[in-house]
């Protein structure tokens, strides 16, 4: 089912592309782009600098949590380290969601879809 949905929807792109961009999408969908790793001389810098880039973004959005939390009222009775500013990482609940509520989520998203989505973009918001 998911192969005709893709097949369905590159057909339908492809249609409607002229040459040059066809060819481009095409080549794409068969020669995927290999991971481009940045270059260095010295792997400890670089390994280095990948962690301190992590453990600051991991922070920074531990710290969004933590406001976003502090602020929802829904969120109030969630347990919060404040020495460490780190969640509690227990679930002991989960909160009831709409349908509604997903498919906004899903189209408050860019309309972006990967050659590895199992379902094309175009496709969930025609639902």
């Amino acid at each position: 089912m998911i192969k005709r949905a893709k097949r369905a929807h590159y057909e339908s792109v492809l249609s409607s592309l002229d040459q040059r961009t066809c060819f481009r999408v095409v080549d794409t969908l068969l020669k995927p782009q290999g991971i481009i790793l940045p270059q260095s001389n010295n792997t400890e810098a670089l390994c280095n600098d990948f962690a301190t880039y992590f453990a600051e973004k991991t922070q920074g959005i531990r710290m969004q949590i933590r406001t976003a939390m502090t602020n929802d009222e829904d969120c109030s009775d969630y347990a919060i380290d404040s020495g460490s500013q780190r969640l509690s990482n227990e679930l002991d609940r989960l909160l009831p969601t709409s349908e509604e509520e997903i498919k906004n989520i899903i189209r408050l998203r860019p309309p972006k879809t990967y050659s590895l989505d199992s379902c094309p973009t175009d496709l969930l918001e025609k639902q």
